[in-house]
């Protein structure tokens, strides 16, 4: 979901130049990587979790965009490219050929989470064309697609799965759009809210989890404290990325900001 999602307003986006666009989004994660890879770097330095990391390692890893120390960074790459490629096809505007042509070619290089994100641009451009959409505008229609990408998540996981649920999710999307009152209730600020806070959910969820979440399973090993410890720990998780998601929106503001005035400045320098 967050996949296509991301392909979906990359392609939308109204930053008309795909160099100061993939600057900017490659900061922005570079500014997450920092954030997560020195908080696993202090745990480590004071015997908490992992082993310690140097301020260099940290500098290095994150300039990389790697997971050396974050495992779960691994995506953040594949999110990069896709989030640029599909900004490119975005500013192209030549249709669905290209952005179809790019998924097969890079499912068959087994890049299949890059592929994923430009599903989103199969997503704003069949939106965008009335007679398409058309479909989804029947009630039997959006619960088939319902069915279908329920029924295709509940495969096993596997490398040539991610595909299907990622075509899944576009029609999700893409029925969601057509339903009032699904959109009404995904629009609620109790689910909207914190659904800008994305990035920093993610960010945090594994050490909330492991600091509130194992602790508590540790007391018990019973299936209520298991319980328990989930749903406190999503507590912990939801409460703490509005700090953090401030943090790396400021950060970011402030750098982009920067970015902005450099590029304005090359281009009155260039006319």
């Amino acid at each position: 979901i967050f996949s296509v999602i991301l392909g979906y307003f990359a392609y939308r986006s109204s930053e008309k130049n795909v160099l100061k666009y993939a600057v900017k989004r490659y900061i922005y994660f570079l500014i997450c990587a920092l954030f997560i890879n020195g908080i696993y770097a202090c745990l480590g330095h004071f015997g908490l979790w992992y082993d310690p990391f140097t301020l260099k390692e940290v500098l290095i890893t994150s300039i990389k965009l790697g997971d050396d120390i974050f495992p779960t960074f691994w995506c953040i790459i594949p999110f990069f490219a896709g989030s640029v490629l599909s900004r490119i096809n975005g500013r192209i505007g030549k249709g669905a050929i290209l952005p179809l042509a790019e998924i097969v070619i890079l499912i068959m290089l087994k890049q299949e989470w890059i592929a994923i994100c430009l599903m989103g641009n199969l997503a704003a451009i069949i939106e965008s064309n009335d007679k398409l959409m058309a479909p989804f505008s029947k009630r039997a229609v959006r619960i088939l697609v319902y069915l279908a990408a329920f029924a295709a998540i509940k495969q096993p996981v596997a490398d040539i799965r991610y595909p299907v649920d990622g075509i899944a999710v576009v029609l999700v999307v893409l029925a969601l759009n057509k339903s009032a009152s699904l959109a009404k209730f995904l629009s609620c600020k109790a689910l909207s809210s914190p659904g800008r806070n994305t990035m920093a959910i993610y960010l945090i969820h594994v050490v909330v989890y492991r600091f509130i979440g194992d602790y508590i399973i540790d007391a018990s090993s019973s299936l209520s404290m298991f319980l328990i410890s989930l749903a406190v720990s999503w507590v912990a998780v939801l409460l703490l990325s509005y700090p953090v998601n401030s943090l790396l929106n400021s950060l970011n503001k402030v750098i982009g900001g920067q970015i902005d005035r450099l590029f304005k400045k090359r281009k009155a320098e260039a006319s």
